[in-house]
């Protein structure tokens, strides 16, 4: 491989990657505004703006795939924000604390199987060689 398609690939999997978190951090932002609309009605928006993403991801363009992603990753910041609350919410008093850990442990755990199964799943290569064959 040339070594100028391996710096284009590079950036653009670095630019498809770091879209989410961005996009993300808007959200988390924009959350309370979900949530002044009431928790529920809420949630449902959410989840139209997510289907919204992940069917624009599906469009071949790189332009269209970063747009697609930017959304996906806006939902998913404010579901950060509006998530806890509704569960707290909607939990009993006596459990209402272990329920509102939750959702910030299955967070760390989802990353923690990703970093796993990139590890697994993506060889390890140790020099410049051996990354391009």
């Amino acid at each position: 491989m040339d070594p100028e398609d391996q710096v284009n690939k590079d950036f653009y999997n670095s630019m498809i990657s770091m879209i989410v978190p961005l996009g993300a951090t808007f959200g988390s932002l924009f959350g309370s505004k979900f949530v002044g609309e009431g928790r529920r009605k809420g949630l449902i928006m959410l989840s139209v703006i997510t289907i919204a993403g992940v069917l624009i991801t599906e469009m071949k363009s790189f332009l269209i795939i970063l747009l697609g992603r930017m959304v996906h990753g806006f939902a998913a910041g404010a579901y950060s924000v509006i998530c806890p609350v509704f569960v707290a919410e909607i939990s009993p008093l006596s459990i209402s604390g272990p329920i509102g850990v939750i959702h910030q442990f299955m967070i760390c755990l989802g990353v923690f199987v990703a970093f796993l199964m990139g590890n697994f799943f993506i060889p390890y290569k140790d020099t410049p060689e051996e990354a391009t064959s």
